[in-house]
């Protein structure tokens, strides 16, 4: 959760950034929609996945086929453009950008681990999956609770999908916004349905977001459970450890095991919006995470 002290500050940067008196200042959506055209605007890597986590201890949560149907509804390339707004890219599996490349091909680990029609927006083929789901379960109807952080922008994303869901599948959606530690509190206790959340990587290495979806992970609050998924990550820890082309198919098992089940849905991969001044030479910024690189860095004149 982002302090109220700490918005107001960058608020101000923001507007002493226009003033010419900052070199550098991190822009919030609406700012990085109106300095669209600006060359001083860099994109960056934030090095974190938004997504939506389910409780697969809920008879609900729990069919595969409902919340496929979920994630084929949701327009990504909407959610990030017309809602977040600050660069952020739609996610296609649960890993983002400059992770790891294919030590064979070179291509990156976010294009070999995608599996068609889990992370698409293919609202046809999602209400057919609707109907099945509703089949499977022996409902008429279904009404799901969003449980997400009381934040401005979560909010909007929270509703974003609420309105794609109702429209796309008839499926109903009440959101509960909540402040950050109720929300984490009820969701660790499993007090939920669905929950809007996201995931911070410390480095880069598909590890970092995958872990988390083993059985026995204290961050798995939504409770899914693989033999395949969690064999993949053993078999990448342990005896492929050292081997770059073994522990590459290990990771890239897990995640198109963890999409094909819809383990979670993937939503966006996060960036954020700066104003450089151009004058600022020399900083070397981190594709992964975005981080700023001084130590080369200089004033023009």
């Amino acid at each position: 959760m982002i302090a109220l002290g700490f918005l107001i500050s960058v608020r101000i940067n923001y507007r002493i950034c226009q003033s010419k008196k900052l070199d550098t200042v991190t822009l919030n959506g609406e700012e990085t929609a109106q300095n669209k055209n600006n060359q001083d605007l860099k994109s960056l890597a934030a090095g974190r996945i938004g997504f939506m986590q389910y409780n697969e201890k809920n008879r609900l949560t729990a069919n595969a086929t409902l919340r496929r149907a979920i994630s084929l509804a949701i327009n990504r390339q909407q959610l990030t453009s017309k809602v977040l707004k600050d660069g952020s890219k739609p996610a296609k599996t649960f890993a983002i950008h400059n992770m790891l490349k294919n030590p064979k091909t070179g291509a990156d680990f976010t294009t070999d681990a995608q599996v068609a029609n889990t992370a698409d927006y293919n609202p046809t083929l999602a209400k057919q999956l609707y109907q099945k789901a509703l089949k499977q379960l022996g409902k008429h109807q279904i009404t799901l609770t969003l449980t997400c952080q009381d934040d401005d922008t979560t909010k909007n994303l929270a509703e974003f999908i609420q309105s794609a869901l109702t429209s796309k599948l008839g499926l109903k959606v009440t959101v509960q916004a909540l402040p950050f530690q109720t929300m984490l509190g009820n969701i660790s206790k499993g007090n939920f349905e669905m929950n809007l959340t996201g995931w911070s990587m410390d480095y880069a290495d598909p590890i970092q977001s995958l872990q988390i979806l083993t059985s026995t992970n204290n961050s798995n609050m939504g409770h899914y459970n693989s033999r395949t998924y969690d064999q993949a990550i053993q078999h990448a820890e342990g005896t492929d450890a050292l081997n770059k082309s073994a522990r590459y198919q290990d990771l890239i098992k897990a995640a198109k095991t963890a999409m094909t089940d819809q383990a979670v849905t993937p939503l966006y991969e996060a960036h954020t919006s700066t104003l450089v001044n151009p004058k600022v030479k020399g900083v070397i910024y981190n594709k992964f995470n975005g981080s700023a690189d001084y130590r080369q860095a200089y004033v023009a004149d």
